[in-house]
């Protein structure tokens, strides 16, 4: 999956044409397991500038970067494919990470901070994606479970709010 992201990286700086600027807003939500009680939900926002291009067969390439905290200049590089089918995610900087979303699969990866590394395992329960107002709002969302170092962590939720800027 790496590789095929590396190319899109490539092919984006060299037609910068076919490109288009988009605001995305990134929303994820886990819910820590528990009783019904004890159970809590976390939600994180966060608004980005990004570069977005069109490929075939409803392929959608964005690439934006992301900062780890508000006022810091530790940022993390994001390189993204969201296909009918999943949803792709490479994080390069300050976080290191390849994610994968398909509906009904299983995947394990390597999850680095500057906090340490984890051995991270996904299940996606759902994944969607929708493209509105003409193709100018793309939304593509996962509901997955998660489990770090193997203990169950959350269910989660990540959508991808992607809005063309660009007058086409």
């Amino acid at each position: 999956m790496g590789e095929n992201l590396e190319v899109i990286r490539e092919d984006l700086l060299e037609n910068e044409k076919g490109s288009e600027k988009v605001k995305v807003t990134i929303t994820g939500e886990h819910t820590r397991p528990g009783r019904e009680q004890e159970s809590h939900t976390e939600t994180t926002r966060s608004e980005v500038a990004g570069i977005l291009r069109r490929a075939k067969g409803g392929v959608i390439l964005l690439e934006y970067e992301e900062a780890l905290e508000e006022g810091v200049d530790i940022v993390t590089f994001n390189r993204v494919k969201t296909k009918p089918s999943s949803l792709e995610i490479s994080r390069k900087g300050s976080v290191d990470t390849e994610l994968v979303w398909k509906e009904g699969e299983d995947q394990d990866t390597e999850y680095k901070t500057p906090y340490g590394q984890m051995k991270m395992h996904t299940h996606t329960e759902r994944y969607q994606t929708y493209q509105l107002e003409k193709g100018k709002r793309i939304i593509a969302e996962a509901e997955y479970s998660v489990r770090m170092n193997g203990m169950e962590m959350s269910k989660a939720l990540i959508r991808l709010d992607i809005r063309c800027l660009d007058d086409h």
